[in-house]
């Protein structure tokens, strides 16, 4: 109906890359600069159809499977604005993950590999794949480009994760882990990514505005693509003070940098590990209450109202302007590290969007980040271990 309509043959075949299982994508503001391109797509209270509003204001519906459409109906509040979301995950540099395994890794021969595994990735993304692993709901906000973008909706949808795509520079990037079976090795390969330009940057922006409201968890997590300045998380920051939304940052490197340096009302968590504290601090913090008294000293800066930093085998230390914490999970036989982080963050946020007290929201992250440690390649935590190893989480009031 909608190649009846003029729709481009391009256009209509992505399209229907977005469509199959029950994922719901929503497509940002950027995509109305391409005449034909849905603007959105976003489920709607008839329960056999979604809608598609497309930029020259036609609209078509297609019918789903009674299942996609009982995982994807929306609020009220998303009713009265579908762009909104009440966890909200940004990820300007996606990826799509590749999985596999080989023999053995030795250099100037074909190495025959195993099928792969595929995954949609980026910090973000697996934030909001970890939230719905876990139960709860999290929107993805994503910058998509060319071929590759169109298999990550496709991905994304196949998973259940509602999205908000907008348009990115270049073609979207891919990235592949190989494990060497004869020696358990992991071999982890990650592209760059389209570099950014500030109108790609404004455009992004622009998304985050729309979708974010009073109440939401924006989560930035991940890294930034080539030519995003460090400073874009003290921008995103501003942002998202001016419409009543809280932000929770894992970054690293300069944008981790910027960030220390100054007061920053907007954040409510922000997250690093031990190499990234040790940086900043100019000093090794050995101890459980070396990183307590880094993390506090951000804190009393107005940094961020929460100050996590993650210690590896030995767990993570929470601290905020009531105290510091300490939790570490049981011990357990680590499979892949990959996902883990972003395991513990999605945990964490889903726990903080239920209300739950900060000891109680670190126990569950470091919960799902050590269930992740059990999984295979760029798979994620899943509820029943994260619940199982929750139960056994030591606690400690540093």
């Amino acid at each position: 109906r909608l190649a009846a309509n003029g729709m481009k043959p391009l256009i209509v075949q992505r399209l229907k890359a977005m469509l199959p299982g029950s994922g719901t994508t929503r497509c940002g503001p950027a995509f109305r600069q391409i005449p034909g391109f849905p603007r959105r797509i976003e489920s709607i209270a008839s329960p056999q159809a979604v809608k598609i509003s497309v930029f020259r204001g036609q609209s078509s519906k297609i019918a789903l499977p009674q299942a996609a459409v009982n995982a994807n109906m929306t609020t009220d509040r998303q009713r009265r604005n579908p762009m909104r979301t009440d966890i909200l995950t940004i990820t300007l540099n996606p990826t799509v993950d590749f999985a596999t395994s080989a023999p053995k890794i030795f250099s100037d021969h074909k190495l025959r590999c195993a099928e792969p595994h595929i995954d949609p990735g980026g910090g973000g993304i697996n934030v909001a794949r970890a939230i719905r692993q876990l139960g709860g709901q999290a929107t993805a906000l994503v910058a998509i480009g060319s071929t590759t973008g169109a298999h990550l909706l496709q991905l994304l949808a196949l998973e259940g994760v509602p999205t908000v795509a907008f348009q990115g520079p270049g073609e979207t990037r891919q990235s592949f882990s190989v494990t060497d079976d004869s020696t358990d090795e992991q071999f982890r390969f990650v592209m760059p990514g389209p570099v950014w330009k500030d109108e790609d940057v404004s455009r992004g922006l622009d998304s985050i505005d729309q979708a974010a409201g009073d109440g939401t968890l924006v989560v930035l997590s991940g890294s930034q693509p080539p030519g995003v300045a460090k400073e874009f998380p003290s921008i995103l920051a501003s942002h998202v003070a001016g419409r009543g939304a809280r932000l929770i940052v894992d970054t690293s490197g300069p944008a981790l940098l910027n960030l220390s340096q100054a007061q920053r009302d907007a954040i409510d968590t922000l997250r690093m590990d031990t190499a990234e504290a040790e940086e900043l601090a100019g000093c090794a913090l050995p101890k459980r209450t070396d990183t307590a008294a880094f993390a506090q000293g951000l804190v009393s800066k107005g940094v961020a109202k929460h100050v996590i930093v993650a210690r590896g085998a030995d767990g993570s230390v929470l601290s905020n302007a009531e105290g510091s914490w300490h939790a570490v999970a049981p011990r357990i036989e680590v499979v892949s590290k990959v996902g883990a982080g972003d395991s513990f963050v999605g945990a964490y946020t889903l726990a903080e969007a239920k209300g739950e007290t900060q000891p109680d929201c670190l126990r569950y992250a470091v919960a799902a980040a050590s269930a992740a440690c059990t999984t295979e390649g760029t798979r994620l935590c899943d509820s029943e271990t994260t619940m199982r190893l929750f139960k056994n989480c030591k606690l400690e009031r540093l």
